[in-house]
């Protein structure tokens, strides 16, 4: 679909600049997920404006990305030096099954195997020995948790996070998973290092002095 990009320069410096490219970039975490490129040829004099209407054709749109995404409007001279940019959101109505729908599936899958694997080795005392290790490990589902929480608010149209935001809300379930996965139970615990018979005989003999106790009184 062909649209009619509508935007003013503005030259604040003491001489003329010359733009040649114009980019228009849809980003979620920090990564680019649309991206067109206008090639224009204007001159902006010093302390002047030009406005400029360039068609976009976005017939691709919908198959790139779904969702908020913060956008950035750049402009270039000649040799690709970025002359300035302005910011805004746009909202995608495009296939949930664009490369941001499909990432952000992938994610979910490999959060919640990882997770799965790390709880069916927690119940089977099969947690590395070492805590620190068993604290890498649970972070990284704690990662994908906050991660998935990021990409959410662009896929369900709530908010496009910032880095200022996006950044801390990953950290924090990635160090709480680190924390759970530091004091989840291993190998080295206590009781884990006894074999079967050493438990049926340890109770066993408590039984027996709580039977001899019995007879006493």
């Amino acid at each position: 679909q062909e649209s009619d990009l509508r935007l003013s320069l503005t030259n604040t410096s003491s001489s003329d600049v010359q733009v040649d490219h114009i980019r228009l970039e849809g980003e979620m975490l920090n990564a680019t997920f649309v991206a067109y490129d206008a090639g224009v040829s204007v001159n902006v004099p010093a302390g002047g404006s030009e406005n400029l209407r360039i068609p976009l054709d976005f017939f691709d749109l919908d198959r790139q990305a779904h969702g908020f995404l913060r956008t950035k409007l750049k402009a270039y001279d000649s040799e690709r030096t970025e002359l300035g940019s302005t910011g805004f959101a746009v909202d995608v109505r495009g296939r949930p099954f664009s490369p941001m729908g499909v990432f952000a599936f992938l994610l979910l899958a490999i959060t919640l195997l990882s997770l799965a694997l790390d709880l069916w080795a927690m119940a089977r005392r099969k947690l590395p020995a070492n805590r620190f290790v068993r604290g890498m490990r649970f972070m990284i589902p704690g990662l994908g948790i906050g991660l998935l929480i990021a990409v959410a608010f662009s896929l369900l149209r709530i908010f496009p996070l910032p880095s200022s935001t996006w950044v801390p809300l990953v950290l924090i379930p990635t160090a709480i998973g680190f924390v759970l996965g530091y004091l989840a139970p291993g190998p080295g615990d206590p009781l884990d290092d006894l074999d079967d018979d050493a438990i049926d005989d340890l109770i066993e003999r408590a039984e027996a002095r709580a039977t001899a106790g019995a007879v006493r009184s």
